[in-house]
């Protein structure tokens, strides 16, 4: 007959044993009759037999797959048919659990998305998935499928989430795998609290803080925000160096820069962690201090019997001072706030009635955290050191007068020697037309021919020359004697006005001089 092939655990795991048996009997005529038999197995190269059984240990899953089969023969060697054939169907798993992408630790802004996250395992057949969330000391499901995804994940829902695998024909075999989701949100301040107290169990929440500049002012704030923030100090004018803090649950102590009095007004303190805007709170700060920082124009005073001098003086104090002559004037003291409440503007003055009252005045300004005492000296005016000072505004006008004075005069000037050329030119054609005039007249025709005959005929000659024939030069001057005598006679006047007459338009000149020009010329 056929043996037949058993195995003992019909769903083997690895690591695990199983073992085979193989069953067979020897028909002999009549009957069946009892034989010795032995068995050989086929198909599995390991493992070691007892009899009919073939045991295998510590199973892997590369025997997953393996078709055995066995066969018998009796004391006489005759062998049987081949057995029924047994695939080894190897259970493993869940082996090799993690998640994808491979986060232990993962980031997740609140209201966004976590996920989706999946969770594989090496598992046959397929293994079972579920998804639990660590609520208090124990975990809850939340998902059945290998995948995770939360949207719109909240605060309250950070925690250790963990993904279970288990076979699903044995609960026994099971692996997990756990990831932490931090739920990152916004920083929220949700109260802040202030103290000027050496002891901190006094705080105040007040809007508007005073305190005196001699002291360092903390702060607590209560802030959920994760991550932790960055606690930044601004006014609009500076952003200080970030606050460093101590950290009690939300809790956060920290303690301000030292400021003046100078620093009082709106302080914000914004605390933000990279997401979104952060939240900010909106402080006044006012800040005590006694009076300081005077400001004044003149401090040394020059002025003269019966006159009055006004004083005026800005000063940094808070709260508001009050100001008093230590000297008598009769006059009090005016304060007035200036733009910031810590800083005052205060007028009085001082007149001087008599030599007297010339000398040192104090100024007691003083407010509840201090005094201080300014002084001023009226002195008497010099006469001289007036006038002295006078030169200065003298010597500047006299360069305005003098800028000014050659503005006007150079036109002017200009406009005088153009005027001057142009009369210069009208009387030199008015000297060329009398000449012609004159020449032309029969009256003077005669004597000015001889006299241009005499000049003409005398040829140019060396000195040497002349000194020989000076003689002859004698003879020929001696009719130019007479028309020069002709110069001073009256006929010539009458002349000069027939003459003049024609004209009508010529401008007169002595006819003398004119011939005795002429009869000099000729002479020469």
């Amino acid at each position: 007959m056929n043996p037949i092939l058993t195995i003992k655990a019909e769903r083997p795991f690895a690591n695990n044993s199983i073992t085979f048996t193989c069953n067979s009997t020897v028909q002999r005529w009549p009957e069946y009759v009892p034989s010795k038999l032995s068995y050989q197995y086929f198909g599995n190269p390991r493992g070691y037999t007892n009899g009919n059984k073939l045991i295998l240990k510590s199973l892997t899953k590369s025997d997953t797959g393996i078709d055995v089969s066995c066969q018998a023969t009796d004391d006489r060697g005759k062998a049987s048919n081949m057995s029924n054939t047994v695939t080894l169907g190897q259970y493993y798993g869940p082996d090799i659990v993690f998640v994808k992408p491979e986060y232990t630790v993962i980031n997740v802004t609140e209201g966004s998305k976590l996920g989706p996250i999946h969770c594989t395992a090496d598992c046959y057949p397929k293994c079972i998935f579920n998804w639990k969330y660590k609520k208090s000391e124990h975990f809850e499901l939340v998902h059945l499928n290998p995948i995770l995804t939360v949207t719109d994940i909240k605060r309250n829902k950070a925690g250790i989430y963990r993904c279970s695998v288990v076979h699903p024909y044995d609960i026994t075999f099971m692996r997990k795998v756990d990831i932490e989701v931090n739920v990152q949100y916004s920083s929220k301040i949700r109260e802040l609290l202030l103290s000027d107290k050496i002891e901190t169990n006094e705080w105040s929440n007040a809007t508007v803080y005073s305190f005196s500049e001699d002291v360092n002012l903390k702060m607590k704030l209560s802030i959920e925000s994760n991550p932790d923030p960055q606690l930044v100090l601004r006014t609009s004018l500076i952003t200080f160096p970030p606050l460093r803090y101590k950290k009690r649950g939300i809790a956060f102590l920290s303690e301000l820069p030292s400021l003046t009095c100078i620093d009082s007004g709106n302080y914000t303190i914004q605390a933000f962690n990279g997401i979104k805007y952060g939240d900010a709170r909106t402080v006044n700060l006012m800040i005590y201090c006694k009076p300081r920082n005077v400001i004044s124009n003149f401090k040394n005073i020059e002025t003269k019997v019966n006159g009055t001098e006004d004083i005026v003086m800005q000063i940094v104090a808070f709260p508001k001072p009050s100001v008093a002559w230590i000297r008598s004037t009769g006059f009090i003291w005016m304060v007035q706030k200036d733009r910031y409440d810590y800083r005052y503007r205060i007028y009085s003055s001082i007149h001087i009635n008599s030599k007297n009252d010339f000398g040192e005045y104090g100024i007691h300004v003083c407010n509840r955290f201090g005094c201080i005492v300014e002084n001023i000296t009226i002195t008497f005016e010099d006469e001289v050191g007036a006038v002295t000072n006078e030169y200065p505004r003298i010597f500047a006008a006299g360069i305005t007068t003098l800028v000014i004075g050659l503005i006007v005069l150079i036109p002017g000037t200009i406009f005088v020697i153009r005027k001057c050329s142009r009369t210069i030119q009208k009387l030199s054609a008015a000297s060329d037309e009398y000449i012609e005039v004159h020449r032309s007249n029969p009256a003077v025709a005669e004597p000015y021919s001889t006299l241009q005959s005499q000049s003409e005929s005398r040829p140019l000659q060396e000195p040497e020359s002349r000194s020989l024939q000076e003689p002859e030069s004698r003879s020929l001057q001696e009719p130019s004697n007479d028309t020069y005598e002709e110069c001073g006679m009256t006929t010539a006047v009458d002349i000069y006005q027939n003459v003049e007459e024609d004209q009508g338009k010529r401008i007169k000149q002595q006819p003398i001089d004119e011939c005795c020009s002429l009869a000099r010329d000729t002479e020469i």
